[in-house]
């Protein structure tokens, strides 16, 4: 005998207040189209897992791999804001020129007059993985935000690629 199915209620965009409004940016990045086993979406998805493996994050692998990276997110209307929440990745250490390595070093970045600027005053940029770093920073009101990824240099002229799990605004 066939049961009835009974249909679950769509799941909408989460609407709780909170201080993070990353969720409702859109995002894009430097290295797109994405490689495949990387998602662009897992930026502002909210999810920190504790063992996570491609798609959980974003992430610039490739066979030629760029000194210089960027993510970033744009949204309808401004926002004022003034810090960010970064979550890195790897599966190498930094200084092989190969495989996803901590960052050697990063920044971020705010859309003003038509130009980009670095915050202001910010309070620091770690680059290990494995945990939630926050930057504070004076704070400005933009429909546009992003973070410059270095990537940790390797031998002959080869860099490592980065990832990020999570980003926050």
């Amino acid at each position: 005998r066939i049961l009835p199915v009974v249909t679950t209620p769509a799941h909408g965009t989460d609407q709780t207040p909170r201080s993070n409004v990353a969720p409702w940016a859109t995002v894009s990045a430097s290295n797109e189209p994405t490689p495949t086993q990387y998602w662009i979406k897992a930026l502002n998805d909210e999810l920190v897992r504790p063992n996570p493996l491609p798609p959980d994050m974003w992430g610039s692998w490739t066979a030629s791999r760029p000194a210089q990276e960027w993510i970033q997110y744009d949204w309808t209307t401004p926002v004022r804001v003034d810090r960010a929440r970064i979550q890195f990745w790897r599966d190498t250490a930094p200084g092989t020129g190969d495989g996803v390595a901590d960052p050697a070093a990063w920044r971020l970045q705010y859309w003003d007059a038509g130009e980009w600027k670095d915050v202001r005053e910010p309070s620091g940029y770690p680059t290990s993985t494995r945990e939630m770093h926050e930057v504070t920073f004076e704070a400005v009101t933009t429909s546009r935000r992003r973070a410059v990824l270095d990537a940790a240099p390797g031998p002959a002229g080869r860099y490592s690629a980065v990832a990020v799990e999570e980003w926050e605004v």
